[in-house]
């Protein structure tokens, strides 16, 4: 691996242990919501506010850069992805169950899609995988809240546990096979941005209410689009 900053088995070991701290969160998830429901009137709009400039300042881009090299069909797949999650919410918006279930493997698939390719990160832009975590342990907060708020019970009992086999079985996968391909990766991260970016305006910036915390969320914003142009510029 060329331009190694960590040697691939210390890359390993370090996603290995960032992979068992979210599953900890996940299982954790009844208890951090209990600590924290004061609080979710300011952990909302901020962790937003992260997600925002995630998605535009680095999700966005690295589709931009994969278009270079494998064309239209990668923001082609970025646009099925945001269409079919629409497609398939609107199918079992009257079947509940279902559509808990969807988007708990939704879920699934960015927490493991964002953990397997960590190593590979790692090994060469340590500063740029810890900034992805960053990302993923607010999305994982805030999905398991949003999760919880339609279906607590099912959730506690069942949708937790399932989450939390994400990043376990993406970080063992590493160990057994290796990175994935560089078209792999490209393609997956591009449905995967589509949904994020429905998620988004949906489920993080849809609801009446946050437009009155609009300055927590610029802080959120701003802190974390500072960070990833700080990683940009050195790394």
């Amino acid at each position: 691996m060329d331009d190694e900053v960590l040697s691939w088995a210390e890359a390993l070991d370090f996603a290995a242990v960032i992979a068992v701290l979210l599953a900890g969160v996940h299982l954790l998830s009844p208890w951090l919501r209990r600590k924290a429901h004061a609080r979710w009137a300011v952990i909302n709009p901020l962790s937003a506010g992260a997600l925002a400039a995630y998605i535009f300042l680095h999700m966005l881009p690295a589709v931009a850069e994969s278009e270079h090299e494998f064309g239209l069909a990668i923001t082609g797949v970025m646009l099925v992805g945001f269409v079919a999650y629409y497609g398939v919410e609107g199918y079992l918006d009257h079947r509940p169950n279902r559509l808990f279930w969807v988007k708990i493997a939704i879920s699934w698939i960015y927490s493991f899609l964002v953990v397997y390719s960590l190593p590979s990160t790692l090994a060469t832009r340590p500063a740029a995988a810890l900034v992805a975590f960053a990302a993923l342990a607010l999305h994982v907060v805030q999905t398991n809240n949003h999760l919880a708020a339609q279906a607590e019970e099912q959730f506690d009992a069942q949708g937790r546990f399932a989450l939390a086999t994400a990043p376990l079985a993406a970080i063992i996968l590493d160990f057994a096979m290796g990175s994935p391909s560089d078209a792999a990766a490209a393609f997956l991260s591009a449905f995967v941005s589509g949904i994020l970016l429905l998620g988004l305006f949906r489920d993080e910036l849809g609801s009446g209410g946050r437009q009155l915390r609009f300055g927590l969320f610029l802080v959120g914003v701003t802190a974390y689009g500072s960070l990833l142009l700080l990683e940009h510029v050195l790394g």
